[in-house]
């Protein structure tokens, strides 16, 4: 067998067929990516999902806890003290304060200061 010694010469049919198959195996490639990259984030999402499952059925566990608490007697009651302020009869409500007291009662006041908040007073210039 013999090699001819001229060029092998490439149709335009053949370039245009390497061309179209190059642009086809291009838009199969995209399309695969694209693919791909959605299937990524729908399983991210359902990751998140699955996360939020659970919080939400921590919640709901609490709710349902709290509900079956106050469905008896004694919750009920502390809804209605809390809710309300009653009080039972005989029972007496006490206030806690951490606030001090701004002025000093008139007995506890030094005797100078008190000449002089009451001359104050007197004038009109005293609270």
């Amino acid at each position: 067998m013999q090699f001819s010694k001229q060029p092998y010469r490439i149709s335009p049919r053949r370039i245009v067929g390497f061309v179209v198959a190059i642009a086809i195996l291009a838009i199969l490639l995209s399309s695969v990516l694209e693919l791909y990259q959605k299937h990524k984030a729908i399983r991210a999402h359902i990751e998140n999902l699955k996360e939020d499952k659970g919080i939400l059925e921590e919640k709901y566990t609490t709710i349902h806890d709290l509900n079956t608490r106050i469905e008896t007697q004694e919750g009920k009651e502390y809804i209605l003290r809390d809710k309300y302020r009653l009080v039972r009869p005989g029972e007496g409500l006490i206030v806690v304060t951490t606030l001090q007291q701004k002025e000093q009662s008139a007995e506890k006041q030094p005797v100078l200061k008190r000449f002089w908040n009451t001359l104050l007073k007197g004038l009109g210039l005293g609270s």
